[in-house]
Parts: C-alpha cells; sequence; structure tokens
C-alpha cells in the first residue's frame, strides 16, 4: 500500500484510511510521511493530536494541502495504517 489516501467515505467528515507498508528486511528507525489533503478537506487537527497521544505516531505537521506523520520505528514487513478524519 503506497502512502496517501487508500479510502475515503462522504465529503464532509470524511474518514480516510492511510498507510504504508515497509517491504524491506530492515527495520526503518524513522518514518516520515507526507499524506496530501484532497481540495475542499481540512484535516482534523484533534483526530491527529489523538495519536500523538495513543504513541501511534511521534508527531505530526499540519499544513494547508498536506498532514506530514513522523513514527519512530517501523520493523521490517510491517504495515503502518492510520484512521484520521478530515
Amino acid at each position: 500500500m503506497p502512502p496517501g489516501i487508500q479510502e475515503m467515505t462522504g465529503r464532509t467528515g470524511a474518514l480516510a484510511t492511510l498507510g504504508t507498508i515497509n517491504n524491506t528486511q530492515q527495520v526503518a528507525p524513522v518514518v516520515i510521511l507526507e499524506l496530501p489533503i484532497p481540495p475542499g478537506f481540512v484535516a482534523d487537527g484533534d483526530n491527529f493530536s489523538a495519536l500523538v497521544r495513543n504513541q501511534t505516531v511521534t508527531q505530526y505537521q499540519l499544513t494547508p494541502r498536506s498532514v506530514v506523520v513522523y513514527v519512530r520505528e517501523l520493523g521490517s514487513d510491517k504495515t503502518l495504517q492510520l484512521h484520521c478524519r478530515l
């Protein structure tokens, strides 16, 4: 699964499933994903703050057109999936 939006439902309060896979034989010590925000949508900062609180991601940065997500480590052959509101 390439980084980016994989599934969206609705235009207002949309739920997006975002993710990537580490398909190497090594642990990725730091993963940085730039997730595009489709035109007409706004990322829900509270949703991303909750991902930091539950330690799914290390930190995030909202920009007008994307969300940059930082993950401390992603194991070999592991998948990272984030469920986010736009």
